[in-house]
């Protein structure tokens, strides 16, 4: 079950160690214990990519955008 992107118990510094392809889209991830659960963190680069080109895009265009790599997965 997808938790929410402020959940604590998510650790964002983790390394994402693991690397696959999944519908040609190349996936970094990792997992670690946190109390009771295990925990699966993935980040699409793909997506990754996308998303700081469009932030990008907007702040050469001198638009008010902020950005927080706190929660880029």
């Amino acid at each position: 079950m997808p938790l929410p992107r402020d959940d604590d118990r998510i650790q964002y510094d983790e390394d994402l160690s693991e690397v696959f392809k999944y519908r040609d889209r190349i996936i970094k991830s990792t997992s670690y214990p946190a109390g009771s659960y295990h925990l699966y963190l993935y980040e699409d680069q793909d997506l990754k990519h996308t998303k700081t080109k469009n932030y990008y895009k907007l702040k050469l265009d001198e638009k008010d955008v902020s950005f927080n790599t706190h929660l880029i997965i």
